[in-house]
């Protein structure tokens, strides 16, 4: 039987967020190396097929890699996880197989469908090719967290990455400005850190004969059910507003408008690579110390990430001279948008976070639906903002709708009884000071980080568990 935590920990969430880091700027790098090698239209059709492969794998698999992380901890022992992650996979295999044949049978139709053109069938089907290898690596990826081995699943990912940068720039000067070779070298790479992280799992040189948990199993269906929607949700919601800047004013416009959203990646990863930690190590405390353990853990996760976030838009404001510098008069132009992208980020890292209520309660409606009002809202404001202010307006429409998700997201959190403690509900607004200027940024955070050490911020078991994250960091380094 695997032991479990006598106390809230943040193990876990370092290596997920280095392996982040190291996978986004990799797709940072790749943006500017493959661009002029692929040309504009290349590279267009290489960015369709990867958020066609996206949706496509998400619906296909039916949510069941972002189920792994929630119900892996509730199942005892070694045999038992073999069996609901054997019957899983067959379930979400399914989905694939189909979406996958369906590619290959009418690669006219997709090509039509997905590229305007009929010519780039041949695209069609290396995006049949992609789809299972993604299948693989988003399944590996979910149980590997869920297994809690995090350092793995950084190490699988951060294999993609590498071998998709590697061998697609070799094969860009073999056959340049051809998409193709790119698909199937994608596709290798997926599979590739898919196979890793199987060999890793442990998962098939596990005892057999267990039958998988009838109960189990039912709940993680009918979660991944509602999962399987809610990154289509999240995808249009980061595509839309770009999308209509470049209708309403150009597409150099929209190509400056895509460019800011970069320099604040980093504060998305500190969010995005605790999701999944919190979600294992509360699920486990749900379990062991009952729910409102289990609550004033991810409030105090919350509370961190947001700190983090903070400390992170200071330095990046701060460092703003130096960006432009680097970049270029052509980019500066956009520096106006920079506070309401640090500010939909922070927005987005508490939203992210605050979702691991609505799964600990097995509630993933409760995230789509505030996920469809936020995207609904944020092509409302685009329409109605733009024609007016320009990128201002776009940005602003993204900020409002991303506050009006976290919003519903509480909000319907509260009247379905999800959430019971009220512990660090004050963090929600604290998101808005990203718009403030940077001296104010900076006194809100030594005021935080004041009140964190006194404790006043973060209570005595949150800077234990800091502290003792801390030392372990220090330990092994």
């Amino acid at each position: 039987m695997e032991p479990r935590p006598k106390q809230p920990s943040l193990a876990g969430w370092l290596p997920t967020l280095l392996s982040g880091a190291v996978v986004r700027a990799l797709a940072a790098l790749r943006l500017f190396v493959f661009a002029p090698l692929l040309g504009p239209e290349g590279f267009g059709l290489l960015r369709i097929a990867q958020s066609a492969m996206q949706i496509l794998t998400s619906v296909g698999a039916l949510g069941m890699p972002q189920a792994y992380p929630r119900f892996f901890p509730e199942l005892e022992d070694a045999a038992a996880r073999r069996a609901f992650w054997l019957h899983t996979m067959a379930w979400s295999c399914v989905g694939i197989v189909v979406l996958t044949a369906l590619l290959a049978a009418m690669p006219s139709v997709a090509a039509e469908l997905l590229f305007n053109d009929v010519k780039h069938r041949w695209l069609a089907l290396g995006l049949a090719a992609m789809l299972p290898a993604s299948w693989l690596l988003r399944s590996m990826i979910g149980a590997a967290q869920g297994l809690g081995k995090f350092r793995d699943a950084a190490v699988g990912e951060t294999i993609q990455s590498v071998g998709f940068f590697g061998a697609g720039l070799a094969l860009l000067y073999v056959f340049p400005g051809r998409v193709l070779p790119l698909l199937l070298a994608f596709a290798a790479a997926m599979a590739l850190g898919g196979a890793y992280l199987l060999a890793r799992s442990g998962l098939m040189r596990s005892p057999v004969g267990t039958p998988a948990a009838a109960d189990i199993t039912r709940r993680a269906v009918r979660y991944a059910a509602w999962y399987m929607l809610i990154p289509v949700t999240n995808t249009l919601f980061e595509l839309i507003d770009r999308w209509m800047v470049s209708r309403a004013l150009s597409m150099a416009t929209a190509g400056a408008y895509s460019f800011i959203p970069l320099l604040g990646l980093g504060m998305f990863l500190f969010g995005a690579s605790l999701g999944a930690v919190a979600l294992r190590t509360a699920t486990r405390m749900q379990l062991d110390q009952g729910r409102a353990a289990a609550e004033r853990y991810v409030w105090s996760c919350v509370k961190i990430v947001f700190l983090a976030s903070l400390a992170y838009s200071v330095a990046m404001r701060l460092a703003e001279p130096l960006v432009w510098r680097i970049f270029g008069p052509e980019w500066s132009r956009a520096a106006l948008l920079l506070p309401y992208f640090l500010c939909y980020y922070a927005l987005f890292n508490v939203a992210w976070l605050v979702a691991t209520f609505a799964a600990l309660r097995e509630a993933a409606w409760i995230q789509l639906a505030a996920g469809v009002l936020g995207t609904a809202a944020n092509a409302a404001l685009n329409a109605a903002l733009i024609p007016e202010w320009g990128v201002l307006g776009a940005a602003a429409g993204t900020v409002a709708g991303q506050a009006l998700l976290l919003a519903a997201h509480v909000a319907y959190s509260a009247r379905a009884g999800v959430v019971s403690t009220r512990s660090g509900a004050a963090t929600l607004a604290l998101p808005l000071l990203m718009l403030a200027p940077v001296w104010l940024q900076g006194v809100a955070l030594a005021a935080l980080s004041w009140a964190a050490w006194r404790g006043w911020y973060l209570d005595r078991e949150a800077r234990a568990m800091l502290g003792d994250y801390a030392r372990r960091m220090l330990a092994r380094r």
